[in-house]
């Protein structure tokens, strides 16, 4: 885009729309609308708004995107679809989640067929807890942009949950080929290590580190999920140790896995206060996660007891 943009009679709106494709692809939307802001006139307005309105969409900026839906409102033939998008907008940004979402609905009865009206519409789904209507609105943008970054991470985060596990890798491949972003690096990542890859899981782990989730505690567990599974305990408990550290460290699955390396490493001290930690909140933690935990909880405490049986 660069280079094209430096040869003699280029023009400056193909430019800066195929500038903007590449940024909100490389994770970075704020500067895509930055690039189509500059070129924004009156004229080419129908062809520029819903290019901002998408860029604003995938960067989570709500307001910015009621803004640009207003103004796509005015426009000559504007479609009555708008309306229900702007005030689903509107009760997002009072928190409304519900509202948000059932009119989000709306506008895509109403034939909504814009990017940004089924990104926003996914989000307010999420937003809301509710998987089903997610995958009803993953499926019908997938249907229109089958190659759409975010309604593909959302399909395959549905098919994980169904432990579809095959078809799930096909949708985080594609989103990953549109738009390598760290979060769905490192759900992928997740559903290799679920899956027994733990090289891949590696890879994808260290692909969310490299692409901005390095503050993320999710994807310094994944890391340590892999590492697990690789037989390198000391490299997993030190990434267990950095996740547990991070914002999202209190997540007890999280603590599960910090608790489970730290016993095996010898410290049983650490392993009962990751524990405690695990006790406070239960609820996320699957069947299976639980019986670990029971498993884990009892041998803690037998060599506890020990020790001070020893020590008395």
């Amino acid at each position: 885009v660069d280079r094209a943009a430096a040869m003699r009679g280029a023009d400056p709106q193909a430019v800066a729309f195929a500038r903007a494709d590449v940024l909100v692809k490389t994770g970075r939307p704020g500067e895509a609308v930055a690039a189509l802001r500059a070129v924004q006139t009156p004229a080419n307005a129908p062809q520029t708004l819903p290019r901002i309105a998408f860029a604003q969409a995938a960067a989570g900026d709500g307001s910015g995107l009621l803004a640009t839906v207003g103004a796509l409102q005015v426009l000559p033939d504007a479609p009555a679809w708008l309306a229900p998008l702007a005030a689903s907008l509107q009760a997002q940004a009072k928190g409304d989640r519900a509202e948000a979402q059932t009119l989000a609905d709306r506008a895509l009865v109403e034939g909504a067929e814009a990017d940004y009206a089924f990104r926003h519409a996914l989000t307010a789904d999420m937003m809301a807890g509710d998987k089903a209507a997610a995958g009803r609105h993953a499926e019908a943008a997938l249907k229109r942009f089958p190659q759409d970054a975010f309604a593909n991470y959302i399909q395959a985060a549905i098919l994980v949950d169904r432990r579809a596990y095959a078809e799930a890798e096909r949708h985080f491949q594609i989103s990953i080929a549109q738009s390598p972003v760290w979060y769905v690096f490192n759900d992928y990542a997740a559903l290799a290590a679920e899956t027994g890859r733990f090289d891949l899981a590696e890879r994808l782990a260290r692909s969310a580190l490299a692409s901005g989730g390095g503050e993320a505690a999710a994807v310094w567990d994944s890391l340590g999920s892999a590492l697990r599974g690789l037989k390198r305990a000391p490299e997993a408990l030190e990434a267990f140790k950095t996740a547990i550290a991070k914002e999202g460290g209190d997540d007890p699955r999280i603590q599960l896995h910090y608790a489970e390396a730290a016993w095996e490493a010898g410290d049983a001290a650490a392993a009962r206060r990751s524990l405690e930690n695990v006790d406070k909140n239960l609820e996320p933690l699957s069947i299976a996660e639980r019986e670990r935990l029971g498993r884990l909880r009892q041998a803690v405490a037998g060599a506890l007891h020990r020790h001070r049986v020893l020590a008395h």
